[in-house]
């Protein structure tokens, strides 16, 4: 097993997602919905995980949204060190009380369906959740050393639950956290009850909390994640009024892909920046190095606003999503002087 059953089993939904709007709304319900009371303890949990983690090989962003039915959770987004642009999926995170204990449930989108990526660098751009629509997948017991003021935790499966992997048709599952770092641990049993797998296979998987991606806010509101920086100093900083060659994938907040380069068929775009484009390319693009990943989280003034792109399914009014890579940026030719 190179990576977590957990995470395969809860974020296996496709990258080019479908919209899905009962599920994910741009503005609260019309209609208030009853709140489930605030609980002190089940709060603390959640602020126990929220964060930034990594082991070396993955990272894991938790953030929080809110329903419009169900309170707070935490929306974790698993992704590659190596390769953070590339979301590999998405999964739920709510405590609740049940039959007199506490329980970390874990839950998922349905089929088809995430929200964009790097959400957590702008929760204005979050839609409002329905909890009502997703698909839960367990309820993890859990084990807390203080109800008034929990620091750390463990929740584990209530013996196996069924799952489909890798031989096994029943898995469990054990996750711990103390504010500083979070582990996992899986094993997969087949039909005899025999251990088919386990995750990591050396024990315990610990993901360290760790600092986020550098995120900057323009006077502007545009919001800018750096997600790769070349390394080497001597890099090329690309300047406004260059030619620049980008591969890039554009979503909205509810997870649609509208457009991407890397489609099959497609070419990287090149183009003059700043020129005929949306005005979140224009302040956020120059000035990056060759090579390097950047995320733009473009707010609706900056993107296509109050008329939005009704054929490429873009809405009134919606923040764009935008990842580019710069391959490269060349100074633009001269413009050949007027004849007489």
């Amino acid at each position: 097993m190179n990576r977590s059953a957990f995470a395969v089993a809860a974020l296996g939904a496709s990258l080019i997602a479908t919209p899905f709007a009962t599920l994910l709304r741009a503005e609260p319900a019309p209609v208030a919905v009853a709140q489930p009371p605030v609980d002190p303890t089940l709060e603390k949990l959640l602020d126990l995980i929220k964060g930034h983690y990594s082991n070396g090989e993955r990272s894991i962003a938790f953030f929080e949204v809110q329903t419009q039915d169900a309170g707070r959770m935490l929306l974790g987004e698993f992704s590659r060190a190596d390769l953070p642009s590339q979301i590999e999926g998405q999964v739920l995170f709510q405590f609740v009380r049940r039959s007199g204990g506490i329980y970390l449930r874990t839950a998922r989108f349905p089929a088809g369906s995430r929200t964009a990526p790097g959400l957590w660098a702008a929760p204005q751009a979050m839609p409002m959740l329905g909890a009502s629509g997703l698909d839960i997948l367990a309820d993890l017991q859990v084990t807390v050393d203080s109800e008034e003021n929990p620091t750390s935790f463990e929740a584990s499966t209530q013996g196996r639950v069924p799952v489909f992997l890798d031989r096994a048709v029943e898995m469990t599952t054990v996750i711990k956290a103390d504010g500083s770092g979070l582990t996992l641990e899986e094993v997969g049993f087949d039909s005899q009850g025999r251990e088919t797998w386990r995750f990591p296979e050396s024990g315990i998987g610990l993901y360290r909390k760790v600092d986020p991606p550098t995120v900057t806010v323009t006077p502007q509101g545009l919001v800018i994640v750096d997600l790769i920086v070349p390394a080497d100093p001597a890099a090329r900083v690309s300047e406004p009024g260059e030619n620049f060659t980008i591969h890039y994938s554009g979503w909205t907040p509810n997870g649609f892909m509208f457009d991407s380069s890397r489609q099959e068929g497609r070419s990287p775009y090149t183009t003059t920046i700043p020129g005929r484009l949306v005005q979140g390319w224009n302040l956020g693009v120059p000035g990056m190095k060759v090579g390097a990943t950047r995320r733009l989280l473009i707010p609706s003034e900056l993107g296509y606003g109050a008329r939005g792109q009704p054929q490429a399914g873009i809405p009134a009014d919606s923040w764009l999503v935008f990842d580019v890579e710069l391959l490269s940026a060349q100074p633009a030719a001269p413009t050949p002087p007027a004849q007489p």
